[in-house]
């Protein structure tokens, strides 16, 4: 039988990204393991039949726990002999990497979810942060990316080679189940998360999902939101942890403003509703591996802005799924914006549009035979 290890650094990342593929490589006939820092209620989740170990893989340089990483791995690859391992997460790439080069696991894979970390660093910091990519890069036999415009962008910064590396399909990670994300209980739920949130239905409502920080465009949002806001019925919904990089003054406006709902954290099970209060999700992130908040939204119709980088700019189609601004600029996301509120008879067109694009392209089905048949592939030496 073929076998497959599967590691992350934690459990959320494997529940969210990797575990719905090792379950369909299951029932492809593979042996299928998993390995992250499990938590309880996840190892109660596993589907029936698949093995698991639970490793405190721990996001740190540290020499000492890095190497007790490395080892424990080393030695779960030596037991098992798998045919491939994959990993996701930094540390579970650079510590699998290692490991499974150690044990000679015929077949690796760095699986690049995100664009690469070193961007946003300076100095040493930047130099060691590449170093540990272009390592991760020349330890595994293959590499798959969720997107296209970043793949090039890695190859230009020499992070691995280009005949290592495949986007697969159009992109992206397991997609979305469009099961769960059910437009025909989106009215119902509109009303329900509108009332909680104190908005009437006739308000237009923004929204925005990610940590609150600069990086994401946060301070752009607000800048934009509070000049679109001035003598229009709109108001700005905002799920996420406050993070360090916000300017004072924009933050003290959000908190002290009647239009902005500041709700912090939510179950990311429970997202799905609040997306379906939205009129228009807004996504001014400057850095994205994919984004499948973007595509979580575009299931149920929420027509999008957000930036023409790469990742969001290859999930959405602008003027067809949804609409590009310039990223770190605060002209362009408020004239969409303002747009959106002026014209929602138009946005609602390419909020339809983007369930259309999820439907072909993102919907969960069909990401995992495609993820499944790459996996074959590669098992063959195709």
């Amino acid at each position: 039988m073929k076998k497959i290890i599967s590691i992350t650094t934690i459990s959320s990342s494997m529940e969210n990204f990797m575990l719905p593929e090792a379950k369909a490589l299951m029932d492809d006939g593979w042996e299928s393991i998993v390995i992250t820092n499990f938590k309880d209620e996840l190892v109660k989740a596993l589907p029936e039949g698949m093995r698991h170990y639970s490793l405190p893989l721990e996001r740190t340089y540290n020499l000492k726990v890095a190497g007790k990483c490395i080892w424990s791995l080393y030695k779960i690859f030596r037991k098992e002999k798998p045919d491939l391992v994959q990993y996701g997460t930094t540390h579970a790439c650079l510590f699998g990497s290692i490991a499974a080069f150690m044990a000679r696991a015929p077949k690796r894979i760095f699986l690049q979810w995100g664009p690469t970390g070193y961007l946003d660093q300076k100095g040493p910091m930047r130099a060691f942060t590449k170093g540990v990519e272009q390592t991760i890069g020349k330890l595994n036999t293959h590499i798959r990316t969720v997107s296209r415009l970043n793949m090039r962008d890695s190859i230009n910064d020499h992070l691995y080679s280009d005949k290592k590396v495949k986007v697969v399909g159009e992109g992206g990670t397991i997609g979305v189940d469009l099961a769960k994300f059910d437009i025909g209980k989106k009215e119902a739920i509109r009303r329900e998360i509108r009332e909680k949130l104190g908005v009437s239905n006739d308000t237009f409502l923004f929204g925005f999902v990610g940590r609150i920080c600069k990086p994401k465009g946060f301070n752009e949002l607000i800048a934009a939101f509070r000049e679109v806001s001035r003598g229009r019925d709109c108001k700005l919904v905002v799920i996420g942890p406050k993070e360090s990089g916000v300017d004072e003054g924009l933050m003290r406006w959000a908190e002290e403003s009647d239009k902005v709902i500041l709700i912090g954290r939510v179950a990311h099970d429970l997202i799905w509703k609040y997306f379906c209060a939205l009129d228009v999700l807004v996504h001014p992130t400057y850095r994205e591996g994919f984004g499948m908040v973007l595509q979580e939204a575009m299931a149920l119709e929420i027509p999008i802005i957000t930036t023409d980088i790469p990742g969001p700019s290859e999930v959405i189609e602008d003027g067809k799924s949804g609409r590009l601004v310039k990223a770190q600029d605060v002209e362009t996301l408020r004239d969409a914006m303002q747009d959106a509120v002026d014209n929602p008879s138009d946005w609602k067109k390419l909020g339809k549009a983007g369930r259309e694009r999820v439907k072909k392209h993102f919907e969960r089905s069909v990401r995992l035979a495609l993820l499944v048949n790459d996996k074959n592939q590669i098992y063959s030496g195709q």
